[in-house]
């Protein structure tokens, strides 16, 4: 062989997600499913795949399931339009399914009305001793002061999905914790849980459809005058709207607009 003897071409070794065909690389490698085939990170997000307990676990997963599921989150995005909104959660009156949004880069999961259980609110905090500079819980006997510095702030959304009975929506969290319960994050995390138990109220007190069955991927046509099933009535989204104003959520030039539009 001389020296500028052109190589041989390698046979392509790289690895491509079964559902989308994005490759997989390091950033965007995804799980092995039990029946060997392989799907990207992302599509692994998309339908809340990991061996995390509160994730299906992809040993129990098929590429016929997966490629089920992932149609069913394709329809949701097709169709979902939030009627209201906070961080982390939107929900969509009209389709009756509520969005929750996962990390910075922002991964969503879907649940529609009648999945959704109810939830709890999660948090934890570990003590930290300080010398005192105040009188606020000080121990008369070390004259120390007691904070609380926040670990975790979630909420623990409960479904009737057997596969994933429940998942956390997590506002915040940090394996170092350095912010107290009296700081400003705190306190912005408090008021966005707070508003995002608002909405989760006005689904829980959402009377359901006439014929009690939300929107489901394999009924939703291509037609787009088709795509919103037997919604309720515009009374009832009133009600909602009116819930939504007085815990807060939208304003009352908004909640004026919505009931000039329904009525």
């Amino acid at each position: 062989m001389g020296l500028f003897t052109k190589k041989e071409n390698k046979p392509d070794k790289s690895r491509y997600c079964e559902y989308c065909g994005d490759k997989i690389t390091f950033m965007k490698s995804g799980p092995i499913l039990s029946d060997k085939f392989e799907i990207c990170g992302n599509c692994a997000n998309r339908i809340s795949v990991g061996k995390s307990e509160t994730l299906i676990h992809p040993k129990t997963l098929t590429l016929k399931m997966a490629t089920d599921l992932l149609k069913q989150v394709d329809a949701f995005e097709e169709i979902f339009s939030p009627s209201a909104t906070s961080p982390k959660i939107e929900v969509d009156f009209n389709n009756q399914l509520i969005r929750f949004g996962f990390g910075s880069t922002v991964t969503y999961r879907y649940l529609t009305f009648d999945n959704f259980l109810s939830y709890e609110h999660i948090e934890e905090t570990t003590t930290h001793i300080v010398e005192a500079d105040s009188k606020t819980n000080i121990n008369p006997k070390t004259n120390q002061k007691i904070e609380k510095l926040i670990k975790n702030i979630s909420l623990k959304i409960n479904t009737n999905i057997p596969s994933t009975p429940y998942f956390f929506v997590v506002f915040y969290s940090s394996f170092t914790p350095k912010h107290t319960t009296e700081s400003y994050l705190y306190d912005k995390q408090m008021k966005n849980i707070r508003q995002g138990k608002a909405l989760l109220d006005s689904v829980l007190r959402h009377e359901p459809k006439s014929d009690s069955s939300p929107v489901q991927p394999s009924t939703v046509s291509e037609s787009s005058e088709e795509k919103v099933v037997s919604a309720p009535s515009n009374i009832q989204l009133l009600r909602d709207y009116k819930s939504l104003l007085d815990d807060g959520i939208i304003t009352q030039e908004e909640f004026d607009q919505k009931k000039k539009e329904l009525l």
